[in-house]
């Protein structure tokens, strides 16, 4: 948890790289039911975050949040994604949410 407690006093940092897989549907669908899985555990996974587009994230350093490049749109400044951890329930007051800063796409990364 030592990440996630220093997150609650940083902005952040949103790095976008392209990932081998990708979703195949596009960002409007509805989000699909896991089947067969389990709910995790408060704590479980503490460097997982959401970002405000309905991106997941890792934890990649203190100020910095992992996510796929379809995620963002290009690099530079940006304080409009709000990251949100530390909870299994986003809804839960004991959420940590902070505002990025700025956002590296990875480049060459073309939007396939």
């Amino acid at each position: 948890m030592k990440l996630l407690s220093v997150l609650k006093r940083c902005s952040v940092g949103i790095a976008a790289v392209a990932l081998a897989t990708v979703s195949l549907q596009p960002a409007s669908a509805a989000p699909q039911p896991i089947v067969g899985g389990e709910r995790a555990a408060q704590g479980e996974f503490p460097f997982m975050v959401r970002l405000s587009m309905g991106c997941g994230g890792a934890l990649y350093a203190q100020d910095i949040v992992l996510t796929a490049a379809h995620c963002v749109d290009g690099s530079g400044d940006d304080t409009s994604i709000t990251v949100t951890g530390g909870v299994v329930d986003l809804q839960s007051p004991d959420a940590v949410e902070v505002q990025s800063t700025k956002v590296l796409q990875a480049p060459g990364y073309n939007g396939t």
